[in-house]
């Protein structure tokens, strides 16, 4: 019998009301049977401006995944590996509009996912799998597996496209040095992926390098092209297990280095707060440059 997982997939929609507060409607699902129900989580949730709900979920897939009250075909999900990712749609009601299953031979984590307000979806999956799914739409077969997965999708669950930013050079055994912990999309479609990037050429650009290993934000424009490699002044280990992924170890990574972006950013925030503050006394001395 498929296990139905309070905590995951549940969805409580309030609505704001002047009189009072109430629940709207529940969806709940998980994996098969038997499998690691600490696995199992919902990633993040959005809503669009007609209030269809977004939600990306990490699975124990097993044999199939209950998703509220449609079920995976079966025969699909097996091709899958223990651990999965999914993307989900539900309209204003509750009602299941379409849902998407990531993964391949391997684990594979859900790391966040963002929207614009054109009506498009970014989702980051990090996947040590050769053979990667993406819902039945696309599937990318890496022989050096590339662990950086940024999938684009519009709001009806019609598939854009995948980048992979690891460079084409990169040996398997060095393709743990790349990796995904956070995205973000600007209402006009540009999505910035926050990630770990070792040295080398950015797959898909032209003159994108790093050349020191480290933090990155990743710019792509909304046609899913590379156009902007920003350095974060951020410190952080990266230690994984071997040949496969130690989430464990990853999902205190990722804590860490969420911690350390909102010292970078209130640091950020702060300077320019003081700029703005020296350039209102200059203005008051009468001290700014005539082209200022």
């Amino acid at each position: 019998m498929i296990k139905l997982l309070s905590t995951l997939f549940t969805i409580l929609l309030i609505a704001n009301c002047s009189i009072a507060q109430t629940w709207q409607w529940a969806r709940r699902g998980g994996g098969g049977p038997g499998l690691n129900d600490k696995a199992e989580k919902i990633v993040d949730i959005q809503c669009d401006k007609n209030g269809n709900v977004y939600m990306l979920a990490q699975l124990d897939g097993g044999s199939g995944i209950t998703v509220g009250t449609q079920s995976t075909d079966s025969s699909l999900q097996n091709l899958r590996g223990g651990r999965d990712a999914a993307l989900i749609s539900y309209d204003c009601s509750g009602k299941l509009k379409w849902y998407k299953i990531f993964g391949g031979n391997i684990d594979d984590q859900a790391i966040g996912m963002s929207m614009d307000s054109l009506g498009h979806i970014n989702v980051a999956i990090l996947s040590p799998s050769t053979t990667f799914y993406a819902g039945t739409d696309t599937t990318v077969v890496s022989a050096n597996r590339k662990l950086i997965k940024l999938i684009q999708y519009d709001t009806s669950g019609q598939y854009k496209w995948l980048k992979q930013p690891t460079p084409d050079t990169v040996k398997v055994a060095n393709t743990n040095k790349y990796l995904p912990y956070n995205i973000t999309t600007t209402s006009n479609g540009d999505t910035y992926l926050y990630c770990y990037l070792g040295t080398g050429l950015i797959s898909g650009s032209i003159n994108l390098v790093v050349n020191t290993p480290g933090l990155y934000m990743l710019k792509y424009n909304l046609a899913g092209l590379p156009k902007e490699l920003i350095p974060l002044d951020i410190n952080m280990s990266i230690n994984l297990n071997g040949d496969y992924l130690d989430f464990e170890n990853l999902t205190q990574q990722y804590a860490i280095f969420n911690r350390q972006l909102a010292d970078y950013n209130r640091q950020l925030e702060n300077a320019i707060h003081l700029l703005a503050t020296q350039i209102r006394l200059l203005a008051t001395f009468n001290l700014l440059p005539a082209n200022s």
